[in-house]
């Protein structure tokens, strides 16, 4: 009779570390899913230091945009699998930005392209 109690109590014990694990990998599959531009989340930021140029999306010439950095590996990973398989030219395409804090929102200031004209 004992021996079922503590058989039990391990079973339960495993279910709840299982179930805890599960509800963690769900919620970080949500808050992947939620850092989009369109989330003023990722944009916060209180001095230039804060804010990270990203790629807007799969390739280069998507450009770029500045966002806080704390959600910088976030937003990329959560571009996930879709740009691994995704065709890009990097031919005519030049987009940089310098990343700054303005007003609390992380923006970036277009960087000219280098010359390659004498």
């Amino acid at each position: 009779m004992k021996r079922d109690l503590i058989f039990i109590s391990m079973i339960l014990g495993c279910m709840i570390i299982v179930g805890g694990c599960a509800s963690s990998g769900e919620k970080k599959a949500e808050e992947l899913a939620s850092l989009t531009l369109d989330n003023e989340e990722i944009y916060k930021c209180s001095s230039d230091s804060d804010c990270v140029s990203v790629l807007k999306d799969c390739c280069l010439c998507d450009g770029k945009v500045a966002i806080n950095k704390k959600y910088a590996k976030a937003f990329n990973q959560s571009k996930g699998e879709r740009c691994a398989f995704v065709p890009c030219t990097l031919q005519m395409c030049y987009v940089d930005i310098t990343p700054k804090c303005v007003e609390g929102k992380c923006t970036g200031e277009p960087i000219d392209p280098p010359s390659v004209l004498p």
